[in-house]
C-alpha cells in the first residue's frame, strides 16, 4: 500500500487484515525510516520520526585524473544506494546519517575510497574524489557438493563486506565456470544459488588490484 501523508504530517490506512507488517515512511531531504514488525491492530496513533538526510558530493576521475562520465557510483549502508556521474564526472547522493564505504566502477576500471564517509544529519560532504584503475577480478567453477559435477546456470551474487559497497551477479556456463570483472578492491561475500540446490556463502574473499 502507497499513500502520502497529508500537510500536518497524518496519515491513515484502512481495510488491512490482521497481522505483521513491514513500514517504511520516506520524504524529500529526510532519511528513510522503517518498522520491520509493525503488528495491526495498533493500540492509538503511530508515530514515525524521520531524520534528516545527509548528502555525498564528489566526482570520478580516471588515472590521468580526468572526469569519467556514466560511471556507477555505489554508497554502501543500509540501504545500499546507486547513482551515476553527469558528463563532467560529478556526483550527489542522498544517503542516511552515517558511515558510508564509497566505490565507483564503469567497465573492468573501479576504484574505492580508502575509509568509510562519515556523513552528519542535514549535512553535505563535499569534495569526495573518487580515482578509477584496473578493477579486481573473481572467477571459479560452481559444482556439486558431492559428485563435483559442474552446475550450470548458477547464479553467483557478489556483495561487498557488510553491504558497504559493491554488488553484482554472475551465472555460471554449462561447464559451472564464472567470471566477475571491474570490482573495487576489498573484502566480498558469494552467495551461490541453483534450482534444486541449498544456497551457499562463501564469506572474507578478499580481492586486490
Amino acid at each position: 500500500v502507497l499513500l502520502h501523508s497529508d500537510e500536518r504530517g497524518n496519515f491513515r490506512v484502512d481495510g488491512l487484515s490482521p497481522g505483521t507488517y513491514l513500514l517504511e515512511a520516506q520524504a524529500p531531504g529526510h532519511a528513510r525510516a522503517s518498522v520491520s514488525r509493525l503488528r495491526v491492530p495498533v493500540e492509538g496513533p503511530l508515530t514515525v520520526a524521520l531524520r534528516l538526510a545527509g548528502v555525498i558530493e564528489g566526482f570520478v576521475v580516471d588515472a590521468q585524473e580526468q572526469p569519467v562520465a556514466n560511471a556507477e557510483v555505489l554508497v554502501g549502508g543500509s540501504p545500499s544506494l546507486g547513482v551515476t556521474t553527469g558528463a563532467r564526472g560529478g556526483f550527489s547522493a542522498e544517503v542516511e546519517p552515517g558511515p558510508h564505504a564509497v566505490s565507483a566502477r564503469r567497465g573492468e576500471e573501479a576504484g574505492a575510497l580508502d575509509t568509510p564517509l562519515l556523513v552528519p544529519a542535514g549535512g553535505t560532504v563535499r569534495d569526495v574524489r573518487i580515482r578509477l584503475g584496473a578493477g579486481a577480478r573473481l572467477e571459479g567453477q560452481v559444482v556439486q557438493k558431492r559428485s563435483r559435477a559442474a552446475v550450470a546456470g548458477a547464479r553467483v551474487e557478489l556483495s561487498a563486506a557488510q553491504g558497504q559497497g559493491a554488488r553484482c551477479d554472475a551465472l555460471s556456463d554449462a561447464q559451472g565456470h564464472f567470471e566477475v570483472r571491474g570490482l573495487p578492491p576489498g573484502s566480498y561475500t558469494a552467495k551461490v544459488s541453483a534450482p534444486g540446490f541449498v544456497p551457499t556463502l562463501r564469506r572474507n574473499l578478499t580481492l586486490a588490484q
